[in-house]
């Protein structure tokens, strides 16, 4: 998680200093990876972010209560609060770079084109080709961080 945090350090932080517990960088990597995931939306990253145990909070950067010594996700709000506020090019941007590079390069690639059923009926002029492409990988390989 680290890299994803320092990935996301360049992101400028809009909301008011007062009663900011969670740094920015937590908040959109929660997202990312509630996103990857398959959660959508406020209510479904919410809940990613309180099913993550305390290590996985304390590798992202999760607020620790000074009462309880435990580290809390974000609520609701200060996710919604925190995504409003984050330009979500620049989100696109940080994600897609972070992921390029924990994925290789596709080391096969085939192109199989067909025809469509009845498209000859008009002449080849008319003849419309539809592609079909495979994509090989050797492995899928995400470093530890």
């Amino acid at each position: 998680m680290p890299s994803l945090l320092q990935e996301f350090q360049g992101i400028p932080d809009h909301r008011r200093a007062q009663g900011r517990k969670f740094q920015l960088p937590t908040l959109p990597a929660l997202w990312a990876l509630a996103r990857l995931s398959g959660y959508r939306g406020v209510d479904a990253t919410w809940r990613f972010a309180g099913a993550l145990n305390q290590e996985e909070l304390r590798s992202l950067g999760a607020w620790r209560n000074p009462r309880t010594g435990r580290y809390d996700p974000p609520s609701r709000a200060t996710l919604h609060r925190a995504m409003i506020d984050t330009d979500p090019k620049r989100f696109q941007s940080v994600l897609q770079r972070w992921v390029a590079r924990r994925q290789p390069a596709p080391t096969a690639l085939a192109a199989d084109g067909k025809r469509l059923r009845g498209a000859n009926r008009q002449g080849d002029a008319h003849y419309q080709p539809v592609a079909k492409v495979v994509t090989a990988f050797d492995r899928v390989c995400i470093p530890a961080d």
